[in-house]
């Protein structure tokens, strides 16, 4: 979770339901100061993410880039990065917060951003997850504390509770099956994919995942496809692909094409 403000809006999607008619301008600098996190911060040389002597369980309890573990010493931020700076940088004052817990979006699972912010836009303020027939969403928009009074922000928490209310569902795969050898199987073992194994198509699947070395009829793949069916095709490194596809490899690029510019001397 991030450890700051932010007041800066989010990257919003293009043409997404729960962003329509919502621009940049519209998700900064609300009205207002936010209530979830401690305004102005005790900074001292340690770490007390619970507020307790020696707890260094939270997510502050990091070594230093200068070597050691720093110790609790109430409440506070640490000190001891490069320059003396307090992890995640300096907070001073909530007012203008558009979200104070962005989450840092999961890596592996099916969670999907409606909203992305902070550093290399890897936290979400907006997030759903479809789960078997229905749907959670997740918002840590600072909406109750800014909601009566900023307009951009009641439009905003409308927008959210529309979305929520009327937007269409789309269920997760029911079954999904895997063809193809362990290699294949550890990949999506790796990032967290749940699937069945099977060594033939099977017509009830409602995904079907290829690996690059099945062996799988190229009629019947057709047919499964024709008659509504998904695939997904592993990372694969043959030329010729399944249902007449071909594959080439990249050429690379020239030094010449590689080479930067060199521009005049200083004081030349």
């Amino acid at each position: 979770m991030a450890r700051l403000s932010a007041r800066q809006p989010p990257r919003l999607p293009p043409e997404f339901p729960v962003t329509l008619g919502i621009d940049a301008d519209d998700l900064r600098d609300w009205t207002g100061s936010s209530a979830l996190i401690e305004a102005f911060p005790k900074y001292v040389a340690g770490v007390c993410a619970q507020g307790k002597e020696g707890d260094q369980s939270g997510p502050q309890a990091t070594p230093t880039r200068r070597g050691g573990t720093p110790s609790c010493q109430g409440d506070g931020y640490v000190l001891g990065n490069e320059g003396g700076q307090p992890y995640a940088g300096w907070h001073w004052g909530n007012r203008g917060a558009v979200t104070s817990a962005a989450i840092e979006k999961p890596h592996r699972s099916g969670w999907r951003p409606l909203l992305e912010c902070e550093f290399d836009l890897a936290y979400t303020p907006l997030m759903e997850l479809d789960y078997g027939q229905g749907r959670l969403i997740v918002c840590t928009l600072d909406l109750e504390d800014h909601v009566a009074l900023d307009p951009a922000a009641r439009r905003m928490a409308g927008r959210i509770m529309d979305y929520a209310l009327h937007s269409p569902l789309s269920p997760r795969a029911s079954k999904v099956v895997y063809l193809g050898g362990e290699g294949g199987a550890a990949w999506l073992d790796r990032i967290g994919v749940s699937y069945q194994r099977s060594d033939a198509l099977s017509a009830g699947a409602a995904l079907l995942l290829i690996g690059p070395d099945a062996k799988i009829d190229a009629s019947a793949l057709r047919a499964y496809l024709e008659a509504g069916g998904k695939a997904f095709f592993l990372p694969r490194s043959q030329a010729d692909g399944p249902l007449g596809a071909r594959s080439s490899r990249p050429q690379p690029l020239s030094p010449d094409r590689c080479r930067c510019p060199i521009g005049p001397k200083p004081g030349a």
